[in-house]
């Protein structure tokens, strides 16, 4: 009976699911500072905004490159990368691959306003 239970038990603890933790690796890129993004921005207020890259290029400091992972315990991935360009001190290209978010619930058009009679 014991050697049945002990078997039992064994066995149904086999069974049981793994818990997997997320991962998350690299910048957090929040989408609001995003797209609080403008071109012509300095380094200073892009710093300021977004953080320090995760990486910047030896041999072009005018790259700037934010990379962001994460994958959920149930094994979704999600992976973006950010990549800013420079020229003469100023940003001239943001290039992102993830596409902009639109907003979910756009304000609904008011129909125009009929004339009332007099």
């Amino acid at each position: 009976m014991r050697l049945l239970t002990l078997t039992l038990t064994l066995l149904l603890c086999a069974c049981s699911p793994v818990y997997k933790l997320s991962t998350s690796q690299g910048n957090v890129l929040d989408q609001t500072k995003l797209a609080q993004l403008e071109i012509g921005m300095t380094p200073e207020q892009v710093l300021y905004l977004i953080g320090t890259p995760l990486v910047v290029n030896e041999f072009n400091p005018a790259r700037w490159d934010y990379v962001s992972y994460f994958r959920s315990g149930e094994g979704k991935e999600r992976k973006r990368a950010v990549t800013i360009f420079f020229e003469s001190g100023r940003v001239a290209r943001i290039s992102d691959t993830q596409p902009p978010v639109k907003a979910e619930n756009p304000a609904p058009e008011q129909p125009a306003a009929e004339p009332t009679p007099s």
